[in-house]
């Protein structure tokens, strides 16, 4: 199940090849840290610029959860030895996720920064995918993986 759980989120957030070429542990450890960052805006804020009426998180937490649980259900019920560890299943909850991180972010970054913020991520989220281009992709293919 450990090994389900981590190619289905390795292939989320990046996983090349038909799930053969991981995007290296340094790329994976900067997103998750980003998460962690996501995660910390909610519980401390920061900022209160960003305000979400509650039913609007309860709903997409709603959305998340079930997804999961549906994608639970799937990897429970399929024969040993055919899973498909893939983060397409969790596609989905896509927009919910990426409602709770850009929250998470709004509400870190004080007040005053709100074009610094954007390029910022940005920047962040470009740099992310050309080091995994660079790091994953080209030598897998090119030096023979």
């Amino acid at each position: 199940m450990d090994r389900i759980f981590r190619l289905t989120v390795e292939s989320m957030w990046a996983r090349f090849g038909w799930l053969n070429v991981s995007a290296g542990w340094f790329w994976y450890g900067v997103v998750y840290l980003l998460l962690v960052i996501a995660l910390e805006g909610w519980m401390l804020p920061r900022s209160r610029r960003w305000r979400v009426p509650s039913w609007v998180i309860g709903v997409m937490g709603t959305f998340v959860a079930f997804t999961v649980a549906g994608w639970m259900f799937f990897v429970m019920n399929v024969p040993k030895g055919r899973y498909y560890a893939q983060g397409r299943y969790m596609f989905p909850a896509a927009v919910p996720l990426a409602f709770f991180l850009a929250g998470g972010w709004a509400r870190w970054i004080p007040e005053g920064w709100e074009g610094a913020r954007v390029f910022g991520f940005l920047l962040l989220w470009a740099l992310l995918d050309a080091a995994a281009f660079a790091f994953a992709l080209l030598p897998y293919f090119y030096k023979g993986g």
